[in-house]
């Protein structure tokens, strides 16, 4: 593991309000959220950017999303509030656009929908 402040948040040298976590992956409340529910998923194994995973990373990263998006999908059905969407992290980290804030249940759907297709194209572009 790195110095990061992520690899120090996954050894606990860091405290987080842990929503989630696994043997690969750790999602937490950012101690600075820009929306009401703002949580992070980062992999446990240090992976400097998207441009540096590899074959190898590419179950992991497909196990983030599914995971954000299954956190933002509860969050909104337990809260009835907008949230940062995993299809908005996704959009952001490919430079595409994402609508910013879904207000009904259908909109959270086709933000769903759009997310599993951006994760499934990302997965295919590292490990093509």
């Amino acid at each position: 593991m790195s110095d990061c402040i992520f690899c120090k948040i996954v050894r606990g040298e860091i405290p987080a309000q842990k929503v989630y976590e696994d043997e690969d992956i750790l999602a937490f409340n950012d101690i600075h959220p820009a929306r009401p529910v703002h949580v992070l998923v980062i992999p446990k194994k240090h992976i400097t950017s998207l441009a540096a995973a590899t074959a190898e990373d590419s179950l992991v990263l497909g196990k983030m999303l599914v995971k954000a998006n299954e956190i933002a999908v509860a969050a909104f059905l337990e809260r009835r509030i907008g949230f940062l969407a995993i299809a908005e992290i996704v959009a952001a980290v490919l430079g595409r656009y994402a609508p910013a804030r879904p207000e009904t249940l259908d909109d959270v759907f086709a933000i769903d929908a759009e997310a599993r297709r951006l994760a499934t194209e990302t997965v295919e572009a590292i490990t093509a």
